[in-house]
């Protein structure tokens, strides 16, 4: 299974609430799991949580799946 953890910082520091990925970063996202054929899981890594998707489905709903 493939996986990708996203994390932003300010002034050296992590933020404390997960940031998420934009857009056009999750297109990309759905189309890397798309083309290899297995879900792809997805950690949003913040101070004080950590968000875990188990695909790019949960975070992209209605995904443009015929690419």
């Amino acid at each position: 299974m493939a996986g990708i953890a996203i994390a932003a910082g300010q002034n050296g520091t992590i933020l404390d609430i997960p940031v998420t990925p934009c857009g056009a970063c999750r297109q990309v996202m759905a189309q890397y799991q798309l083309k290899g054929g297995q879900h792809m899981s997805i950690l949003l890594v913040g101070g004080s949580r950590i968000w875990k998707f188990e695909k790019v489905d949960d975070l992209l709903p209605l995904i443009f799946d015929s690419i």
